[in-house]
């Protein structure tokens, strides 16, 4: 599966595209973060404020931090792309503040993998995943409402 962050494509299964780190914006989390999250076997790349594009553009999502907005119309987004080696592994995104936006995106990006994949395996209240040959499709929507994840990646990592 494919998704274009920032333009850039990124194949799961595939190596990262030399140009992703400067065209996403890609890079790795400091010592502190990467001792906290204890991830020793996986590398991590990270990217603020990104846009995503999945499904073959059915499902895209983007930051809109206007200044004219008010700050409950503003969203922040987040990208994180998980490596094994030289392969990526999976894709994660977030939305970040939207208090009426994540949730449009959940629904969205449920409405558009129930069309694609057929129902979801719900995994509680929240969380809603999808397997689509290689790949698992996942969405939670964080308890606050105001904070959504979407993680695509690999059934069988490397």
């Amino acid at each position: 599966m494919e998704v274009l962050l920032n333009d850039t494509p990124i194949a799961l299964g595939s190596a990262l595209p030399d140009v992703a780190c400067d065209q996403v914006g890609l890079r790795r989390p400091g010592l502190l973060q990467r001792v906290l999250s204890r991830d020793s076997d996986s590398n991590r790349f990270e990217a603020e404020n990104c846009t995503l594009s999945a499904m073959d553009g059915a499902f895209s999502l983007y930051p809109c931090t206007h200044g004219y907005l008010t700050p409950d119309r503003q969203w922040r987004t987040a990208a994180s792309i998980f490596m094994s080696g030289d392969v990526v592994q999976g894709v994660m995104i977030e939305v970040i503040e939207g208090r009426y936006s994540a949730a449009e995106f959940i629904d969205r990006f449920h409405q558009v993998c129930d069309e694609r994949f057929g129902d979801a395996h719900i995994i509680d209240r929240f969380t809603k995943r999808w397997r689509n040959g290689k790949a698992y499709l996942t969405s939670c929507l964080q308890p606050d409402g105001k904070n959504a994840t979407f993680l695509i990646e690999l059934i069988d990592p490397v």
